[in-house]
Order: C-alpha cells, then sequence, then structure tokens
C-alpha cells in the first residue's frame, strides 16, 4: 500500500465522505451528512444520515447513525437511531442497538440485537396508562372476533 493512501489523524469532520478500496483511515470520523466506506476505518464514525459499507470496507470502530447498511465488515458496536440492513456476505461483529433490523440469511452477526424504543416526552406513568390502554382496546376487539357474545363475561 503507498504510503501517501495512509492517513492517521485524531478526528476528521466531513459533511459527506466517500473512503475509496485502497485507504485507510485511523482516527474518528464526524460527518452531517452521508459516508460511504470501501476501504478501511479505524476509529469511531458518528454520522447524521446514512452510512454504508461497502463489500470491501472494513470498520474497526463503533458506529452511530441513523441508518446503516453493511456490506462489508464492521468491527465494533452499531448505534442506529432508524434501521440496519446487513446484506448478502456482511459481517458484524459486536452488538447491535437499533429500531428496526434487517439481517439478511447469508449474513454473520456475532453480538446481539437490541432493538430501541423511540424518545417521547411522556412520563413512565403517562407510558403506562398508554399502554395499558391500548391492551384493553386491542383484548376488547379480540373478544368481539373470537368468543361469542354470552361467554365474553367469563373472559374479562
Amino acid at each position: 500500500m503507498p504510503k501517501f493512501l495512509q492517513m492517521k489523524v485524531p478526528f476528521l469532520y466531513w459533511r459527506s465522505f466517500y473512503i475509496s478500496r485502497q485507504t485507510i483511515i485511523s482516527g474518528n470520523i464526524s460527518s452531517d451528512g452521508d459516508g460511504n466506506i470501501a476501504g478501511v476505518v479505524n476509529g469511531d464514525i458518528t454520522i447524521r444520515k446514512t452510512l454504508t459499507v461497502e463489500k470491501s470496507g472494513l470498520l474497526n470502530g463503533d458506529v452511530y447513525a441513523r441508518k446503516v447498511i453493511v456490506k462489508g465488515i464492521i468491527k465494533g458496536n452499531v448505534y442506529c437511531e432508524e434501521k440496519i440492513y446487513t446484506l448478502k456476505n456482511a459481517e458484524v461483529h459486536g452488538n447491535i442497538f437499533a429500531r428496526e433490523a434487517t439481517i439478511d440469511k447469508e449474513s454473520i452477526v456475532k453480538g446481539s440485537i437490541s432493538q430501541i424504543r423511540q424518545k417521547t416526552n411522556l412520563t413512565e406513568d403517562e407510558e403506562a396508562e398508554k399502554a395499558e390502554a391500548i391492551l384493553e382496546t386491542n383484548m376488547a376487539a379480540l373478544a368481539n372476533k373470537l368468543i361469542p357474545e354470552e361467554r365474553q363475561e367469563n373472559w374479562f
């Protein structure tokens, strides 16, 4: 690998970025836009939009992003505001925290997958009341469909 393609920096900030196949970056990266990695990054990435790790891409560090698309390899934890997609032959060696996850059957995830909830302005008591109301509504709808009226008294 030619030396001019290797960069060692403590921290980089870009609006959007593309790291090409033969590039190696050591240091943390932060961006307000999208990011695309086809080379190697040794450091954490914080990005406001979508991070894509291409088939040839390798990320040795944690990811903080709105959305992550993995075609290559991530060795670190992934924190997504919205969704992560691991496509065919992708690898994630770390824990995934996301609202939604789509994992291809031919990809590898060595770690746990945890679903995060959307933040609300409700207190714990208000959340509990809301959950209870939804449960009661769903149970009533289910009872009306599945349980004959004459037997509903015994169920609730």
